[in-house]
């Protein structure tokens, strides 16, 4: 999403829930993962519990998509290069099978 569609995001957030999500820590870490190409977030629900995320790389049937592995955080961090690896092989696969837009 581009930054406007984000700010009106971290607003809406902020209206409807106790959050108070400032815009400046957001946007550091949304440019994080624009950076590395997946989001790692640690205990943000459940202590403990962790998610490693990535948008696939092309729409399917118009919509974005994205495909996440959860689990313990330690676990998680022991081997996020694997999962961040298997996550962008099966976006590609999915990509390329004719699921995606790009098709």
């Amino acid at each position: 999403k581009d930054d406007e569609a984000i700010e009106a995001l971290r607003r809406k957030i902020n209206a409807y829930t106790q959050a108070n999500i400032d815009r400046a820590s957001l946007m550091e870490a949304v440019g994080q993962v624009r950076v590395r190409g997946y989001s790692f977030s640690k205990h943000s629900f459940t202590e403990g519990l962790g998610v490693i995320g990535m948008a696939l790389p092309a729409a399917i049937k118009g919509r974005t998509m994205a495909l996440g592995v959860a689990g313990l955080v330690p676990r998680l961090e022991r081997k996020e290069e694997e999962i961040v690896a298997l996550l962008r092989q099966v976006g590609s696969n999915l990509a390329v099978s004719g699921l995606g837009d790009a098709h």
